[in-house]
C-alpha cells in the first residue's frame, strides 16, 4: 500500500485514497461472491479453490484496514467497527487451520460495513466543505496548487513546505540542547 501511495500523484488526498482501496476491496468480495454463486456457508467451503481465493481476498482487506489502524478509523473517521469482531480475528489458529467462519461473517455484515466505509469519504467532504475548494497553508498562506502536498485537518492545514521548514527548526533545536550538554 506505501508503495501505491509514493506513485499516486502527490496532491491526490489519503482520504481519498484509503475510501477508494476499501471500497475497491469489498466491491471484489462481493463481486465474486456473486459470480460464484456463494449463497451459505457449505457453498463457501464446497470448493477448495473458490474458498482460499474469498480467503485471500478477505486477508488483503482486513491487512489494509489493520494497517490504517482500527482506533485510527474509529477515533479520526468516526467509524464504529465494534460490531465487526472478525476484524480483530486471527484466521490461523496454532495448528495452522483456517477459520472461514470469519469470512463468512464479513459476507454478512458486508453492507454496514460499506456504510461505515463511507464515512471516509463524508470526513474528506467535510474538510472540503470547510476549507472550501482551494485549500490553504495555514501557516504560509499557500493555496494547494502553490505546493506539492497539503495536508488538511477539519480545520486547519499545512503544506509540505512547513513541514520541512518544522523539521528544519526542530533539528536546529535538537542540535543546540546537544551542544549545550
Amino acid at each position: 500500500m506505501d508503495r501505491e501511495l509514493l506513485l499516486l500523484n502527490s496532491k491526490l488526498d489519503y482520504h481519498l485514497f484509503l475510501y477508494k482501496q476499501l471500497t475497491d476491496q469489498i466491491l471484489s468480495i462481493q463481486k465474486f461472491v456473486q459470480q460464484n454463486k456463494i449463497v451459505s456457508y457449505e457453498a463457501m467451503l464446497a470448493n477448495e479453490t473458490l474458498r482460499d481465493a474469498l480467503l485471500l481476498k478477505f486477508i488483503l482487506f482486513q491487512r489494509t484496514i489493520k494497517k490504517v489502524g482500527i482506533s485510527t478509523l474509529e477515533s479520526r473517521y468516526k467509524m464504529r467497527l465494534k460490531s465487526f469482531p472478525w476484524l480483530d480475528a486471527e484466521y490461523f489458529d496454532q495448528n495452522c487451520v483456517v477459520h472461514y467462519d470469519c469470512v463468512w461473517s464479513l459476507l454478512q455484515n458486508i453492507k454496514p460495513l460499506k456504510r461505515q466505509i463511507e464515512r471516509i469519504k463524508k470526513y474528506d467532504d467535510a474538510r472540503y466543505e470547510e476549507h472550501g475548494e482551494d485549500i490553504r497553508c495555514s501557516f504560509c498562506g499557500k493555496s494547494q496548487q502553490e505546493v506539492n502536498r497539503i495536508i488538511a485537518g477539519t480545520h486547519e492545514a499545512i503544506c509540505n513546505e512547513c513541514v520541512q521548514l518544522c523539521s528544519e527548526v526542530l533539528e536546529e533545536f535538537a542540535t543546540e540542547e546537544k551542544e549545550k550538554t
